[in-house]
């Protein structure tokens, strides 16, 4: 077993509330576990044009409901869509449409110029 695994469970209580440590290298795996992959560059080096551009739709999505402090449940509310069409979009299953991704720029733009 490596070092940056915990062999227990090493917690404390804040407020009442109680947290589990984990090493900061197994925080950032398990907070990159759900952004989309980039695909595998070809031979050339370069990254295939379309795929590329569906995961690279999913993480700016997923950035910037979160500068905008949103859950996925809130910004879909905001924006009039499916929490399920939010969910599927930021995992890179599917690519909205040019509307819905309209829809979704309008709810983040009120949300951040409500928070400034």
């Amino acid at each position: 077993m490596s070092n940056t695994r915990l062999r227990k469970r090493d917690t404390i209580v804040l407020n009442d509330k109680k947290f589990v440590l984990v090493p900061a290298e197994e925080y950032e795996r398990l907070v990159q576990r759900d952004i989309p992959r980039l695909p595998s560059k070809n031979e050339r080096g370069n990254y295939p044009a379309i795929a590329a551009t569906d995961a690279l739709i999913a993480r700016g999505l997923i950035e910037d409901r979160q500068a905008a402090g949103l859950t996925q449940r809130e910004l879909a509310r905001r924006a009039g869509i499916r929490v399920e069409t939010l969910n599927r979009a930021e995992r890179g299953a599917v690519v909205p449409d040019v509307r819905t991704l309209r829809k979704i720029e309008r709810a983040l733009t009120a949300a951040t110029s409500r928070t400034r």
